[in-house]
């Protein structure tokens, strides 16, 4: 009997750890990272495994309220899937977006290489450091013309992808 008792107080201490634990990864989730607003967006042209040139245009659809967040399009080299290049879209009516991407450099340097293209909803504190990268990268491309734009390393806290394609260059 005294076992049994024992046992059963583990099993209670247990589930109280584990409930103490889940409210408390609740907790700091809610807090650290604030739940974006229900947005959808998807990319419906081009289509995954499209060919692509140089400066392509994105189009795809959205649906839910941006009042707290932004979408962003990120382009990435499938060699380096968390360093991102940030392009901002255009909302158009009725819930259509697009935008102006680069894929790669300038020079057939990157022709067929392999690129990942994310549409991604990022809270509005993590749009405001992609809008700081970009005036920042724009200011020293004005400066210095053969200045590489660095990317972003990983996406900002608050951010949720929303759709992803992979293309090559042609």
């Amino acid at each position: 009997m005294i076992k049994l008792k024992s046992l059963l107080e583990q099993v209670v201490a247990g589930v109280i750890v584990l409930a103490i634990g889940g409210v408390a990864g609740w907790v700091a989730n809610t807090w650290m990272n604030p739940k974006l607003p229900v947005v959808t967006a998807v990319i419906e042209n081009p289509i995954n495994d499209t060919e692509l040139n140089y400066k392509p245009l994105i189009k795809g659809r959205y649906s839910g309220h941006l009042k707290e967040s932004k979408i962003w399009v990120m382009v990435s080299h499938i060699e380096t899937p968390e360093r991102y290049f940030p392009y901002r879209i255009s909302l158009e009516a009725p819930n259509a977006w697009r935008s102006l991407i680069y894929l790669g450099d300038t020079d057939d340097s990157d022709l067929n290489e392999h690129f990942v293209i994310s549409v991604v909803q990022i809270s509005a504190s993590g749009s405001k450091s992609v809008e700081d990268y970009i005036a920042t990268t724009s200011n020293q491309a004005t400066k210095d013309p053969s200045y590489i734009y660095p990317g972003i390393q990983g996406l900002p806290t608050g951010s949720r992808k929303l759709d992803v394609i992979n293309v090559v260059r042609k």
